[in-house]
């Protein structure tokens, strides 16, 4: 059997009644959100005026309220001031062994001639030799790496966000460079 043809301009009865009911539903939905969305705005006018009333309030019952200092402002805390006080020096100690390290490292010594004929490898070695002698690079290096300490200690108090075991293990290492070995071995400085 051949398919029924559809007349053109004509709709299906169920067709026609599907579209007015879709139509009538998108209208509903239409205006529900509507409404949802105008209550949404309603409260949060209402949650700002609160807000303000209530800071209003508590601003009339402070009759002198205290000036507030920068730190209140930032939110800076004892602990943020401390910390930020103790990674100050530590830059500053560091900026100043890497100003030394590379002062040594060009300035030309004096007895390289005698060695210019020398490999390339021996050249360096003798250039670095004498380092921990140079205008006291070895001794700020060991008092500066020593205040590594402090970073253990402000992990175990928890005023750092470290584990303290790898905090401890990192600056175990470093002092065990520059005090175990630099000092029981004068042959590696």
């Amino acid at each position: 059997m051949p398919p029924k043809e559809k007349k053109k301009g004509k709709c299906d009865p169920t067709e026609e009644e599907d579209g007015r009911l879709l139509a009538l539903a998108l209208a509903l939905m239409g205006s529900r959100v509507e409404v949802y969305v105008d209550e949404r705005r309603r409260r949060r006018r209402r949650r700002r005026r609160l807000d303000d009333t209530r800071l209003m309030e508590r601003t009339a019952k402070t009759k002198n309220p205290e000036p507030r200092t920068t730190a209140d402002i930032l939110g800076l805390t004892p602990v943020k001031l401390y910390l930020i006080a103790f990674n100050a020096l530590s830059t500053i100690l560091w900026a100043r062994l890497l100003v030394l390290t590379l002062w040594f490292i060009f300035t030309p010594r004096p007895d390289a001639a005698r060695w210019a004929s020398a490999s390339p490898l021996v050249r360096l070695e003798k250039h670095l030799s004498g380092s921990y002698d140079f205008h006291g690079l070895g001794q700020h290096t060991k008092y500066t790496q020593t205040l590594a300490v402090m970073e253990v200690v402000h992990a175990v108090l928890g005023l750092v966000r470290s584990p303290v075991g790898t905090v401890a293990g990192q600056v175990a290492s470093r002092l065990w460079a520059v005090w175990g070995v630099v000092e029981m071995v004068p042959a590696v400085s």
